[in-house]
């Protein structure tokens, strides 16, 4: 190009010009398409008027490039696309390679390298260059190489450049799309699988495999009634059959929602599954396939199962207790309350369901103070609880019920609303009455009871008292005119009546013994106990001591556990000692080296007690529990006693809240066990 042409027409000349181009060979002159030169000049305008409408109509602009000088045309139409002015001289291709992005100028360079090398004859690509307002704009570059030096070298490249950065945005906008579906598909929660038109699945996203436990492989180019699925309805038919839901969907187009069937997993898991399904129709309205979304609902159910359970549970045991449960929000003065509340203050969904409602079912008794206290309980941010009668609207009947809430804050700290139940406690009520009046009549009993105690004590000790004093005196006088008998008139009786007289005298001693003992029984019932912590060793000392004097040439050996405390009555635990000591040296007395002692262990509960033990002629097992008993003797008239003593031992414990028992055999001595109560001490 030795001139610079300016427009179509201006290039077209050029090819028309005598000569050659700068750089090139002769070009034979140019004609239409057959190949036949054109003729006149009207031809040629015609042509060119052509050509440049087809540009300008496809948004092309021409490059025209001097490989020589490295000086190339553009057409009007590429500076239009750049915002750059028009300019009729060629410019230097270098400075136009400065305005080309970084990125995509190696590539530019290598197709125009490999074009120029003979490498390729034409070429296509995509770049980046600068527009004047500093953006970048995607063109498509096509060229190829059109004249050749003497020596077979390119001299000429010719193309043309439009503007694809529509395209490229849209391309980009797709690839977005694309990438956001792969995405959402990947990390939905639920499955999705798409179903063509012939049954046969051609999409599934992980999650559909993890629903039906198979993989992409066994999923895809299965048709959707194949066994493999292994779905079956809720009712356990398989799925799907003729008339089942995604059939219709597959055939005429019909939508599917939440439809549950139960699908059993390879690993032999069964999970229910809730299937949505639509179609998906083409531009021309035909079903090309199904959209299909599977979601394991199997937790979902069974909580709703447990959910339902639990209020199902709630309800019932609401029914049983006789509770009811509500909730009254304050902002919107709304009562929310379960069945057995209605049921419990008689009324219905028609009745005011807020906080006057409420206080219209209250006593008139009761009114008052449930609207002091319940508002207060409000205002105060407390705790409510009461007991009080409710009229029924619905029957006029009287119930008592106990009412419990408390106020419940927002996420701000306001009160929001008070949670609360009321039971219907009427039986509870009724029994505590009837309670009230059995306590009544237990009292006025007991102040009966007392009464007579308290009388038959005073019998008992007017009683105590004859015979202390109105038998004794008889008594004495048998004894002393006996005695009498013996002293002065002994001479001149004979000998069987002188035994006569002192059987006389000696069953009147061992009357005054029993009516000793007796006195002693009936003053241990009556007398006021002392208790206190006590020396216990040395009291049975004294005790030992006492029965060595009273019985004359006594060799029995009294062994004592020294430093032994009890807790109690001082004075009747030496009562239990003297009848316990004196009844094993009465029992063991008769041998001389006769071995008694006292101490303390360890039942078999572990518990310390305190025992008596002689080596005297024991007892038969087998009747020590009558020994206890009043008047109850094992042994025979060879060895004294009345038969009193041990009852009294037993009274004595008992009255400390203890135990006493006996273990022996016989002729190989006895031992008396007994424990004080449980607050006793060492």
């Amino acid at each position: 190009m030795n001139q610079p042409a300016d427009s179509y027409g201006d290039l077209l000349r050029v090819a028309r010009k005598p000569g050659q181009y700068p750089g090139q060979d002769a070009m034979p002159p140019r004609g239409d398409r057959s190949g036949r030169p054109l003729g006149s000049h009207a031809e040629l305008v015609q042509s060119e008027e052509r050509y440049r409408l087809a540009m300008e109509a496809a948004d092309t602009g021409v490059w025209d490039l001097d490989v020589r000088t490295n000086r190339c045309y553009f057409s009007p139409h590429f500076y239009e696309m750049l915002g750059y002015q028009n300019s009729a001289e060629p410019s230097d291709l270098e400075d136009w390679f400065s305005l080309v992005h970084p990125e995509d100028l190696d590539g530019v360079r290598r197709a125009k390298v490999a074009c120029l090398n003979g490498t390729v004859p034409k070429f296509r690509f995509e770049f980046r260059i600068k527009t004047k307002d500093g953006k970048w704009r995607w063109l498509l570059c096509k060229g190829r190489s059109a004249g050749w030096s003497s020596c077979g070298k390119v001299a000429r490249m010719i193309g043309t450049l439009v503007d694809v950065s529509q395209t490229r945005m849209i391309q980009q906008m797709l690839r977005m799309e694309h990438n956001l579906l792969d995405l959402i598909t990947s990390t939905s929660p639920v499955g999705i699988m798409f179903v063509e038109g012939d049954g046969h699945v051609a999409f599934a996203n992980p999650r559909a495999e993890q629903i039906l436990g198979l993989s992409k492989d066994q999923i895809m180019r299965r048709g959707y009634d194949s066994p493999i699925w292994q779905i079956t309805t809720h009712t356990g038919k398989p799925f799907p059959e003729s008339g089942q839901p995604l059939c219709e969907v597959l055939e005429i187009g019909q939508t599917l929602h939440n439809t549950c069937f139960v699908v059993r997993r390879s690993s032999g898991e069964r999970a229910l599954l809730s299937i949505n399904a639509a179609p998906f129709q083409d531009p021309a309205g035909e079903i090309g396939g199904t959209v299909v979304i599977l979601e394991d609902v199997t937790e979902q159910k069974q909580h709703e199962r447990v959910l339902a359970d639990s209020d199902r549970l709630l309800r019932e045991t609401q029914r049983i207790a006789q509770l009811g449960s509500y909730v009254l929000d304050l902002a919107l003065d709304k009562w929310s309350c379960s069945s057995k509340l209605l049921d419990i203050l008689g009324i219905d969904d028609d009745f005011p369901l807020n906080l006057r409602g409420h206080i219209e079912t209250v006593h008139p008794d009761f009114k008052k103070q449930f609207v002091d206290s319940y508002l207060a309980s409000i205002t105060r941010s407390g705790h409510f609880e009461m007991e009080y009668k409710v009229k029924r609207p619905s029957d006029g009947a009287e119930r008592w019920v106990a009412e419990c809430c408390e106020l419940s804050n927002d996420e701000t700290g306001n009160p929001c609303r008070m949670i609360g139940t009321i039971q219907d406690i009427t039986e509870r009520k009724a029994a505590e009455e009837a309670i009230r009046h059995l306590n009544e009549d237990l009292d006025r009993r007991v102040i009966e009871r007392t009464s007579q105690l308290a009388a038959a004590k005073k019998e008992i000790e007017s009683f105590s008292y004859s015979v202390s004093h109105d038998l004794r005196a008889p008594l004495r006088h048998i004894n002393s005119y006996s005695a009498i008998l013996v002293e002065e008139h002994g001479a001149f009786m004979t000998e069987e009546a002188r035994d006569y007289l002192e059987r006389i005298c000696s069953a009147s001693a061992r009357m005054g013994n029993l009516i000793d003992d007796l006195l002693t029984l009936t003053r241990v019932g009556r007398t006021n106990m002392k208790r206190e912590t006590f020396d216990i060793s040395h009291l049975a000392t004294q005790v030992a001591q006492m029965l060595r004097e009273a019985e004359h040439g006594c060799t029995a050996n009294f062994i004592i556990q020294e430093g032994l405390t009890a807790y109690g009555d001082s004075t009747l635990v030496r009562l239990v000692l003297e009848n316990l000591l004196g009844n094993a040296m009465k029992y063991a007395g008769r041998h001389r080296s006769a071995r008694i002692e006292f101490g303390q262990t360890n039942d078999d509960s572990g518990k310390p007690s305190f025992f008596v033990r002689d080596d005297g002629v024991g007892f038969d097992m087998a009747y020590a529990d009558n020994m206890f008993h009043p008047f109850q003797r094992l042994h025979g008239s060879e060895f004294e006693g009345t038969g009193i003593g041990l009852a009294t031992v037993k009274r004595i414990i008992e009255r400390h809240g203890g135990i006493v028992w006996a273990e022996g055999k016989v002729n190989e001595g006895a031992t008396f066990y007994f424990r004080l109560s449980s607050s006793s001490r060492r």
